[in-house]
C-alpha cells in the first residue's frame, strides 16, 4: 500500500496491464487476487469493496485472469 497526493488515474496509466482498477481508491494486481465476487476482491487477508463503476470491467479482467 502507498500512499502519496498523486492521481490515482496517472498511476492506473503507467502501470502494466496487470493492474486493473476495481475502486476509485484502489488498484490491485490481478496475480495477487485469491477470491472475488461481484461485491469485493480478497488479496490475503485484506477485502477491498469493489465499486459500482468499475464492476463490469473488473469482473472481466479478473475472469479473463483465471481462464489465461
Amino acid at each position: 500500500m502507498y500512499t502519496t497526493k498523486e492521481k490515482i488515474s496517472s498511476f492506473e496509466k503507467r502501470l502494466p496491464n496487470s493492474f486493473i482498477r476495481i475502486h476509485r481508491s484502489f488498484l490491485v494486481n490481478k496475480a495477487h487476487v485469491d477470491s472475488y465476487n461481484k461485491e469485493e476482491v480478497r488479496l490475503g487477508e485484506k477485502e477491498l469493496s469493489i465499486g459500482r463503476k468499475y464492476k463490469k470491467i473488473a469482473e472481466q479482467a479478473l475472469q479473463a485472469n483465471l481462464t489465461a
